[in-house]
């Protein structure tokens, strides 16, 4: 997680994009567990519940002053991918049932911040 003061701070002196990579959907049981199983591990992660959704992730970054922004989960960040680099990706990491995986990616998130004119960006393929 990063504060919102890092964000202002890049903001202002920084032209270009901003990207992060965290937890998100921690509200539900699945994000529970996921948060509980850190606890046990003596691992808090702080701030983790300031941006319970991707919605709160692209306001928290035009709040810090982006003129743009846009998070996405890592199922819709899979989604752009590939075919064949997802299937590698899987043989990787192995999950008795590809639920387990879906789950798991609805809860991080790509979240991005940019200045300046980015209407010639786009994530699609």
């Amino acid at each position: 997680y990063l504060d919102f003061s890092v964000k202002q701070w890049y903001q202002r002196r920084v032209r270009g994009c901003f990207l992060n990579y965290e937890p998100c959907n921690m509200a539900d049981r699945f994000g529970g567990i996921m948060i509980d199983n850190m606890r046990s591990r003596d691992c808090e992660l702080p701030g983790i519940l300031a941006c319970p959704t991707l919605a709160d992730q692209h306001t928290r970054f035009i709040n810090a002053g982006f003129t743009s922004a846009k998070a996405i989960d890592m199922n819709e960040a899979m989604r752009l991918l590939p075919a064949e680099d997802i299937q590698r990706m899987i043989k990787l990491e192995f999950f008795d049932e590809q639920e387990i995986l879906t789950q798991l990616l609805e809860h991080y998130c790509l979240a991005w911040g940019f200045q300046g004119n980015v209407n010639h960006i786009s994530l699609s393929t």
